[in-house]
């Protein structure tokens, strides 16, 4: 089966209203690509787990190292999905329901959130080794410091260097609200145009035999 991809317009209704969930959905995605994993989950989760990953990361380095060396794939994805790094300190997918300004019964977001059940685990659990331990060794990396174009030389002379920072040249040269989150919709959708769009529900029939 084969679902659409994701639209800059439907990645606005989804998170543009809150520059600091659009925003680190991108930054997770530049530094941890989740294509092999796309296949598994939905789009909810996917925008969930790359900002909320991102901002544990970030905020409780030590930790969330910790978590992931110790921890299976789908361990992973409960505990950042219910971690609290995220602004106001909610968790995942209250962060997402927010923000999120769509009406549920969308075609396409429909399609594009295809698992009904509550069986990530036995999802997740498909994973093949060699992609599970790429995507850890993403995740263990310290993140990275995003910058306007207008601000790149005042925060490398604040750093030190440049190693760690990014520059967003798909922004304008100054930020403006409302400008920048239609530019990072438009750039997650971009990222998101090469993810497979091919998956399966064949597990489930096998879970419903098994019952």
């Amino acid at each position: 089966m084969e679902r659409p991809k994701p639209t800059k317009n439907l990645l606005t209704e989804l998170c543009g209203n809150d520059s600091k969930l659009i925003s680190s959905v991108h930054h997770c995605l530049y530094e941890t690509p989740l294509n092999e994993i796309y296949p598994l989950i939905n789009l909810d989760d996917l925008i969930v787990f790359s900002a909320a990953s991102f901002n544990f990361r970030k905020q409780k380095p030590r930790e969330f190292e910790e978590m992931v060396l110790s921890s299976s794939m789908y361990d992973i994805f409960h505990e950042v999905y219910n971690g609290t790094s995220n602004p106001g300190g909610m968790k995942g997918f209250v962060w997402l329901y927010t923000n999120r300004d769509i009406l549920q019964t969308n075609d396409t977001y429909l399609q594009l959130n295809p698992f009904t059940k509550k069986d990530l685990k036995i999802r997740l659990e498909k994973l093949d080794a060699s992609a599970t331990k790429k995507l850890k060794e993403n995740l263990l990396k310290p993140t990275k410091q995003y910058v306007f174009e207008c601000d790149y030389y005042l925060v490398k002379h604040q750093v030190g260097d440049n190693s760690r920072l990014v520059v967003m040249n798909f922004q304008p040269y100054y930020p403006k609200k409302g400008v920048i989150e239609k530019r990072y919709a438009k750039e997650i959708a971009r990222m998101l145009s090469r993810y497979p769009t091919e998956y399966s529900l064949d597990y489930e029939r096998q879970l419903y035999l098994l019952r």
